[in-house]
């Protein structure tokens, strides 16, 4: 009965850890910048590019901008799984 617990809790101690290493990893700051510098970019092209028809440039440049953003917050989300408060993307609290 000993030996098993003693299994059991090494293997929480490895989960453990592998959470730990985890949230101590963090995306590397460099690729926020680049990713924010790319947004910029293509949302200031599509500003600046003539659409004809004026309410689908309007749509168009929406969903985009949509799209671009909403990926990046997805990566400063990812970057941190298992925050949770007032600063976390998620709707799950604890």
């Amino acid at each position: 009965m000993i030996v098993k617990m003693r299994n059991e809790l090494a293997s929480i101690d490895r989960l453990i850890y592998r959470v730990e290493v985890i949230m101590e990893t963090s995306f590397i700051p460099a690729a926020y910048h680049i990713c924010v510098l790319s947004i910029i970019a293509v949302l200031s092209i599509l500003m600046f590019t003539k659409m004809d028809p004026y309410y689908e440039g309007i749509l168009l440049f929406g969903s985009v901008a949509f799209v671009l953003i909403s990926l990046l917050m997805l990566i400063k989300d990812m970057d941190n799984p298992f925050e949770h408060g007032k600063n976390s993307a998620g709707g799950c609290r604890f």
